[in-house]
């Protein structure tokens, strides 16, 4: 019981980076209208702004699997949590017009990207075969929550002064505690 216990606790950790995608992936839905009216976007910039997570999530998702293979799992969740890090300090605090906004998106795009590769792929090679779907399934829940509570977040954000940094800066916070919790992960036995 104790062992199943200690994989459990291993597949929430490693699933709990799926929490800081989701923020990502909602953030921008609270956020992108106050930024277009601030830097007066056109509709293709705002579409840049929007869109830059997913183009580096899909270059983040081709080449994560590899480089999971070849550097090891737990190495690539720590640096895909530091990029998801980067990006949400950087469109918070650094960020002072579309491009850098692109940028930034872009970066937490690629970490999105890999950890999608990747949260899957060390669960369930840490996983027991009759759990290893439960488990698994960790990240998609958690990806949803993380999504809902951005939803929340905007809602509540919204009102205030600085509401689209705080929007995307939101997951910096969780970025940083996948980070701290990471180092209680063993690498994968594959």
């Amino acid at each position: 019981m104790k062992n199943k216990s200690l994989i459990t606790f291993y597949a929430l950790v490693a699933a709990f980076g799926a929490l800081v995608v989701g923020l990502n992936m909602g953030g921008i839905s609270g956020a992108i209208d106050l930024i277009e009216k601030e830097f007066a976007l056109s509709a293709l910039a705002k579409g840049f702004v929007a869109g830059a997570l997913m183009v580096g999530c899909l270059i983040g998702a081709l080449v994560g699997g590899g480089m999971s293979d070849r550097y090891g799992r737990k190495p690539m969740l720590y640096i895909s949590a530091l990029l998801l890090a980067l990006s949400a300090a950087g469109c918070a605090m650094l960020s002072n017009g579309a491009v850098g906004l692109v940028a930034f998106r872009f970066i937490g795009g690629l970490g999105v990207g890999v950890l999608s590769a990747v949260i899957p792929t060390y669960i369930t090679e840490i996983s027991p075969a009759k759990l290893r779907g439960t488990f698994v399934s960790l990240y998609q829940l958690l990806l949803v929550v993380g999504i809902l509570v951005a939803y929340s977040a905007n809602y509540f954000f919204a009102p205030m002064a600085l509401s689209w940094h705080l929007m995307l800066g939101l997951p910096l916070v969780f970025a940083v505690v996948d980070i701290l919790l990471l180092v209680l992960l063993p690498e994968s036995p594959r």
